[in-house]
């Protein structure tokens, strides 16, 4: 980590701080959020940035290969393939673990990818808070491609809303005031105007034509912003077969069906689409990890990465047109993990038992 900016952090910290990152949240969220929030972001010095940006495209170049989109063919279960057009999805993350190579050098692993939204609208919003309650400088940045949060918003708006009407483009999520992540669909409804609708209660068909209705109106659906995960839809039995299951005069943004099929690019990566298509410095891990001590927990909390541009702060030279207008919308991703047991050295770190600081 960068030891300027988080030696500085450190110094002034404080619990009354950090109370006032939890109540602007509260704030603008309208609700206190149901998961942790870190204390502090993440300081990336520009030598890790530059290789996770590296390593994002290497697996990007990867997904674009022949053997790739032939394994990904057969990865889509009988009977998940949501009927329309498919093509590349609109959205892709790639989730990385800071860990300890050789050497000593903090390195990236990969541990999984999804073609699925993460939290956009929440990450903007935890970008201005750490802002907000920490007074952090100004030339430390959330974003990467060279976008600022004018633009982030902007790039947001572009692929979701597009040439609609706001109105005519739905957030879709199974009871999304019962989820977790409901933070994230207010913000987004603020910053992109558009309502966030449930899946099984709000949305009917007609004549293949999609409707929700709001303040006594009905509205058609012209574009769909995808957040329904079929995992969910199986778990709880529901039937979405109105909307997932025929062809339809709406436009998906983030097909469904590749929800599955970029959830399997683990496997492909590995090797078995016919060549490890990525450079020995990034490690691939599969599956669950086992620490050979005994049962660990991985809990989630929402964290934010920030580094200071430096000279090579630029598109990847190598990008397609298509990888460059997927990748400039992710924002750096959250989360921190702790493990079960706590450094010899430092007794005191962390919230508890199982608590490690980074």
């Amino acid at each position: 980590m960068n030891p300027l900016y988080r030696d500085s952090f450190n110094r002034a910290f404080s619990e009354a701080r950090y109370q006032a990152l939890l109540d602007f949240l509260t704030a603008e969220a309208g609700f206190e959020i149901p998961f942790r929030i870190c204390e502090t972001p993440i300081f990336l010095t520009e030598r890790l940035s530059r290789r996770l940006i590296d390593a994002a495209q290497e697996i990007v170049e990867a997904l674009r290969t022949p053997e790739y989109q032939r394994y990904a063919e057969r990865a889509i279960p009988p009977g998940s393939r949501v009927p329309g057009p498919e093509g590349h999805t609109a959205f892709l993350q790639i989730d990385f673990a800071l860990a300890v190579g050789e050497g000593g050098e903090v390195v990236p692993q990969l541990i999984e990818l999804q073609g699925f939204p993460s939290l956009y609208g929440f990450q903007y919003l935890l970008d201005r808070g750490y802002r907000h309650a920490y007074d952090l400088p100004v030339e430390l940045v959330s974003y990467f491609t060279g976008l600022d949060t004018e633009g982030y918003v902007r790039a947001l708006r572009e692929l979701i809303v597009a040439d609609e009407e706001p109105e005519n483009v739905v957030l879709l999520e199974i009871e999304p005031e019962e989820q977790k992540t409901r933070v994230d669909f207010v913000v987004t409804e603020k910053l992109l105007g558009i309502p966030t609708v449930c899946a099984v209660h709000g949305v009917r068909e007609r004549g293949g034509k999609l409707f929700y209705s709001r303040n006594g109106r009905e509205i058609p659906i012209h574009r769909i912003y995808n957040r329904v995960i079929f995992d969910e839809i199986e778990r709880k039995g529901i039937d979405l077969s109105p909307i997932f299951g025929r062809e339809l005069d709406v436009t998906w943004v983030g097909a469904p069906a590749l929800v599955l099929e970029d959830q399997q690019i683990l496997a492909a990566l590995s090797g078995r689409c016919g060549r490890p298509p990525l450079r020995a410095s990034l490690q691939l891990r599969l599956g669950a990890h086992r620490d050979p001590r005994g049962p660990r927990e991985l809990r989630a909390e929402a964290a934010l990465l920030l580094r200071r541009p430096g000279s090579r702060d630029r598109r990847h030279a190598r990008a397609p047109a298509g990888a460059r207008a997927a990748g400039k919308l992710h924002p750096a991703t959250p989360g921190r993990v702790r493990t079960g047991h706590r450094h010899p050295r430092r007794p005191g770190q962390g919230r508890g038992a199982d608590d490690v600081r980074l």
